[in-house]
């Protein structure tokens, strides 16, 4: 299930696309806490998340389409067709999944490792794609060239091989919006 956390984070203006131009789905890995201009963030869901954006003068607006917070759900903060600012040269043409938790320091939990591969899987099947990729294995991803995203401890390849598994069989999600 999907828990529907668009009104409280699609905030800003967005572009918008249609669902035949996404050509994929990006992952990526922040919080739980960030800082900016000196101020700590928390960064445990998806309402934190938008916040932090919404005061980010140079993104200004929920920068990811979904969320899994560390205790595994999986919280909707944009619509399908709303082009997020996640990846730079990534926006138009994928869906920006955001991981909870510190993927370059240690694994995601099970939880978490179940949902994300429920929900590419599902993304994957609902769009007609299959290329998933790490923020940072396509050139030109983020001005930040040692930015470690989403972190060696979540293991790339290891998720599309179980998402390639699950395409035929991925099972519809109760509560996405297109």
């Amino acid at each position: 299930m999907i828990y529907n956390e668009i009104e409280a984070c699609a905030k800003g203006n967005f572009r918008k696309r249609f669902l035949s131009d996404i050509k994929g789905v990006v992952v990526h890995r922040i919080g739980p806490e960030g800082t900016h201009n000196g101020v700590t963030w928390s960064m445990r869901c998806a309402w934190d998340i938008a916040k932090f954006f919404q005061s980010y003068k140079a993104i200004g607006k929920m920068a990811y389409t979904f969320v899994i917070p560390e205790d595994g759900t999986i919280e909707q903060a944009l619509p399908l067709s709303y082009v997020s600012p996640a990846g730079k040269n990534l926006n138009n043409d994928f869906i920006h999944v955001a991981v909870v938790g510190r993927i370059d320091k240690k694994p995601i939990n099970a939880n978490q490792s179940t949902a994300l591969a429920t929900l590419v899987s599902f993304l994957c099947r609902t769009l007609g794609v299959l290329d998933v990729r790490g923020h940072m294995e396509t050139d030109g991803a983020s001005k930040d060239l040692k930015k470690d995203c989403p972190g060696a401890h979540l293991r790339m390849q290891g998720l599309r091989q179980l998402v390639i598994e699950k395409y035929k069989f991925a099972e519809p999600l109760e509560g996405v919006v297109l």
